[in-house]
């Protein structure tokens, strides 16, 4: 959650180094030209703004940090398990809401196929459609409604057991 990687900070913080270094080597070569105190002043002039600029990426990775800590905790949240597979949460009531039974009828519609009944799972966005004699698991998490195939059901620690 304080995760303070931010590109810009990082951009800041690259070109101020440079500017450094490429007045470091600006000084050196105008010592023998312009003497010390010039050359010492270039470098000097350098120094500034690129630690000026390190400062500010600095402050905007530190702004990041904080910024991250507002993020709510979701109620519930489950931390995501070992294999990569998302968290779920335990639906309030398991009944197929109207809205869900439309996107299911409208995407099976949309695929020119009918299916014989909807039943709620334990999971919310989740619907198992029976067709013919098979059954399929509907995620409707997304943009669109899926089809899980068996093996991401299978491969699934909590829709495995459905």
């Amino acid at each position: 959650m304080t995760n303070t990687k931010n590109v810009v900070a990082y951009i800041l913080q690259g070109v101020g180094l440079l500017i450094i270094v490429i007045n470091l080597f600006r000084a050196i070569n105008s010592v023998e030209w312009l003497g010390g105190q010039a050359a010492f002043e270039i470098f000097l002039q350098g120094a500034i703004y690129g630690s000026l600029l390190l400062g500010f990426g600095e402050v905007i990775r530190l702004m990041q940090g904080l910024f991250n800590q507002r993020e709510p905790k979701i109620d519930g949240e489950i931390s995501v398990p070992s294999g990569g597979h998302r968290a779920l949460w335990q639906a309030d009531e398991p009944v197929v809401s109207e809205a869900a039974n439309q996107k299911i009828t409208d995407f099976y519609a949309k695929q020119q196929l009918e299916f014989d009944r909807l039943e709620a799972t334990p999971y919310e966005g989740y619907v198992i459609v029976y067709r013919g004699e098979g059954r399929e698991i509907i995620d409707l998490n997304g943009f669109k409604p899926e089809i899980l195939s068996d093996q991401e059901t299978k491969n699934h620690p909590d829709l495995k057991n459905l």
